[in-house]
Order: C-alpha cells, then sequence, then structure tokens
C-alpha cells in the first residue's frame, strides 16, 4: 500500500498544477497556461505577472468572473 501512496505523490507532483505553473517565467522557459486551472493560478498569484508567460491554449472563460482584471 505505501508503493501505491508514494507512486501517486510522484504522479502528481509530476503534473505541474500542484507545484505552480510549468515553466520558470522567464524569455526562454515561459510560464506555460495550458488549462482554465493555469489560468485561474496565473490570475491569482502576483509573483507570476512580472515574468514571461505563453498561452498554449484556447481557454473558454464562460461563466467565469474575476473581481479585478487580470491582464492589465
Amino acid at each position: 500500500m505505501g508503493r501505491i501512496t508514494i507512486l501517486g505523490v510522484l504522479i502528481c507532483l509530476g503534473s505541474g498544477n500542484l507545484l505552480g505553473l510549468n515553466g520558470s517565467g522567464t524569455q526562454g522557459d515561459p510560464w506555460l497556461i495550458e488549462s482554465l486551472a493555469d489560468f485561474n493560478a496565473f490570475a491569482g498569484d502576483p509573483n507570476y505577472w512580472d515574468g514571461y508567460t505563453r498561452l498554449e491554449t484556447d481557454i473558454d472563460l464562460t461563466g467565469q468572473s474575476y473581481s479585478a482584471a487580470v491582464i492589465g
């Protein structure tokens, strides 16, 4: 049972979403927004805003609302 738990944790850590956006925010390795969850993580964390970011997919924001402008 312990092996399954460890494997599950490693898979989750490798997904990038639990640790933040994929990338490092540099011009050569920008933050990657690959899903609505990534977009919401980006919108909710000002630490991402000073770096380079690349949108990797179309994101449907239908029904989403934000209390402040996400992109200024």
